[in-house]
């Protein structure tokens, strides 16, 4: 079987000891798709003896690399072979190599790995899918290999996992509960689950603030009614994020905020003494009721104003 001699810097037979190579960790850096198909051959065929022309094969032995090195060479290899374009699955297996170098600029040397393998305009920009998914957690990464395992073992290792899952869950904190709920799937249905909770999430927080309530819970307390108009508004958005917040929530979270409602439920006892007179609750209500409806007009002439804009 013809092997592919890469320049660059190794050892020569002779410095290498017999321990170095025996005992050794060693571990298919190129060809890696070939080593798999002689040993599914090789099994199937047990009986075969011309299966034993392909047991033994010629390979270069590289000593001591660190990761991003093998990344590299491995990199070189397969760029020299006929063989199938690197799907997503593949990148994210090879950034995370160099992720764990444990470099703080593993994201600028992946995006260079990946632009001189086979993404020739790659750039951070365009791999930052990869780039996250690279970056994951251990535990998320796991349950990221045990999607791709699964996928590749249905379909043949040659299709692209979707990224649609992995853009969603960019900037999701809990990103295991979406993995795991994805597994034996191509993720689609939990991508539209992940970006319909995180549109939810982000009407949950306009209308608290609205509100001026310092959580969820504390608003739905308050605001049960109004809480679940919120979520309905959310559901009937179908994940779309918008870049302004619904007129219907607005008008919602006003209605809720009222000055009426302000007024029935607050109470507000104050005394000043200043030059031995006293300035009691009764006082503070004439001042109210003469700035009161000069502040009304003035925040009904605002929304007029942005109403004709």
């Amino acid at each position: 079987m013809p092997t592919t001699t890469l320049t660059l810097p190794t050892k020569k037979k002779s410095e290498i000891s017999e321990y170095d190579f025996n005992e050794s960790t060693k571990e298919v850096i190129g060809g890696i798709h070939i080593i798999k198909a002689i040993k599914e051959l090789v099994t199937e065929s047990e009986d075969d003896s011309c299966m034993t022309c392909v047991q033994k094969i010629d390979v270069d032995v590289f000593i001591n690399l660190t990761n991003e090195e093998a990344v590299e060479i491995g990199a070189i290899h397969n760029s020299r072979q006929k063989q199938k374009k690197l799907n997503f699955q593949d990148k994210v297996t090879m950034c995370r190599k160099v992720h764990n170098e444990n470099s703080e600029d593993w994201k600028k040397k992946a995006v260079c790995l990946l632009k001189c393998v086979s993404y020739e305009k790659a750039t951070p920009q365009s791999c930052c899918t990869v780039l996250s998914v690279a970056g994951y957690s251990e535990a998320e990464y796991e349950a990221t290999q045990a999607l791709f395992r699964h996928f590749d073992d249905e379909g043949g290792n040659s299709r692209s996992f979707p990224q649609n899952l992995f853009r969603e869950l960019q900037g999701v904190e809990n990103k295991i509960k979406y993995l795991r709920q994805a597994y034996g799937t191509n993720g689609l249905k939990e991508a539209r689950r992940c970006r319909t909770e995180k549109v939810g999430q982000l009407y949950k927080n306009f209308f608290c603030t609205a509100v001026q309530e310092d959580s969820w819970e504390l608003a739905q307390k308050e605001y049960p009614e109004g809480c679940k108009q919120v979520e309905r508004i959310a559901e009937s958005e179908n994940g779309k994020i918008r870049k302004y917040i619904p007129t219907e929530l607005i008008e919602l979270a006003e209605k809720c905020n009222n000055f009426e409602s302000i007024e029935d439920c607050v109470q507000i006892n104050i005394v000043i003494e200043k030059n031995g007179k006293k300035f009691e609750n009764s006082k503070i209500k004439e001042i109210i009721s003469k700035y009161q409806k000069k502040i009304l007009k003035e925040i009904q002439e605002t929304k007029d104003h942005e109403n004709e804009q």
